[in-house]
């Protein structure tokens, strides 16, 4: 991979159709798009009219095409290419370009590859979801219209309704931006028993209302994760519901007391369904103590703050008494 300036590349066509001369002369120092014209003309184009801002970001944030940042930034009209030496580029190097090389993200990196495309353009807070907590199939069709347009054909079918790929996806994107813990995305992807699957599936259903508060309260994002993790390693050692006794000599007391009390969801929830909707009440209810403490503290009321284990078993009492109604 490298980046060039939009203007030393040529295309075969400009943005309007209209063929270009320079692509087809003998020139040989002459950088030409081999593959890719349109979406060349088209990085030219919106470079002239000023609209390329969205595009010169995410290529900033992208660090999978090992481009160093300070050099994107050097540039005016910076696009990013694959360069081929002369001899490679033989006579059916325009089919070859569009098969898949069988290279492609596996499931952690596409995932991360996502939110990083989502957060550019902020569209990963405020999913729209069913009860469950799943995203409804209006999301899912906003995050393909947020996709290029080279990787769409994969996520919708023949009718235009979304695949089960571009749910996959949408939903790898939210637990990771959630969470934000590789081992519980690569979790997520692989087979598993059914331990471990149901822990994967309650925190699934509680993601997109985690991602709403996880760049605002991270700590809260990771006091869940943490107790995903440990709960995950109990389930695949056979001893899930010992897990709420065995301490963590290598955190606070405060700290452990706290991902203890959330352990109680992966270990006594009948159903992912449950987990899902007990994860929600937690992160809401902790959310509120955290900027209710804030708050005050910028006051001058007094206010006793709770720990998170208070605030965390409260928020599960609250819960089954709803839910025994």
């Amino acid at each position: 991979y490298a980046v060039m300036e939009a203007g030393d590349v040529a295309a075969s066509h400009d943005s309007r159709g209209d063929k270009n001369d320079k692509f087809y002369s003998d020139d040989p120092t002459i950088t030409r798009a081999i593959a890719g014209n349109g979406r060349m003309a088209g990085l030219q184009r919106a470079y002239t009219i000023g609209t390329a801002g969205d595009y010169r970001e995410m290529l900033l944030e992208d660090d999978l095409h090992g481009v160093d940042p300070k050099v994107i930034k050097s540039m005016k009209q910076p696009v990013l290419v694959r360069v081929m030496s002369p001899q490679d580029v033989t006579a059916d190097i325009g089919d070859r370009s569009n098969i898949a090389s069988g290279l492609t993200f596996n499931a952690v990196g596409q995932a991360v590859n996502d939110v990083k495309r989502l957060k550019a353009i902020n569209s990963l807070t405020h999913a729209r979801t069913y009860a469950s907590g799943l995203p409804t199939v209006e999301t899912v069709q906003d995050f393909i219209e947020q996709m290029p347009e080279s990787e769409r054909g994969a996520l919708l079918d023949s009718t235009g309704h979304p695949t089960r790929q571009a749910q996959d996806r949408l939903q790898a994107a939210l637990f990771h931006a959630a969470y934000q813990s590789e081992p519980l995305t690569r979790l997520a992807a692989q087979a598993m028993d059914d331990g471990q699957k149901r822990i994967i599936n309650g925190l699934m259903g509680a993601a997109a209302r985690v991602t709403d508060i996880a760049d605002t309260h991270p700590q809260i994002r990771q006091l869940i994760a943490n107790s995903a993790e440990r709960a995950v390693e109990a389930a695949r050692a056979g001893n899930l519901r010992d897990a709420e006794g065995e301490r963590d000599m290598f955190k606070s007391d405060d700290a452990d007391a706290a991902e203890r009390a959330i352990l109680q969801i992966f270990t006594r929830s009948t159903s992912a369904a449950a987990m899902a909707s007990k994860l929600r009440a937690v992160a809401l209810e902790l959310t509120a103590e955290h900027d209710r403490i804030n708050t005050r503290q910028e006051s001058l009321f007094a206010y006793e703050p709770r720990s998170d284990r208070e605030v965390i078993e409260a928020a599960l009492e609250k819960w089954d008494r709803d839910h025994q109604k």
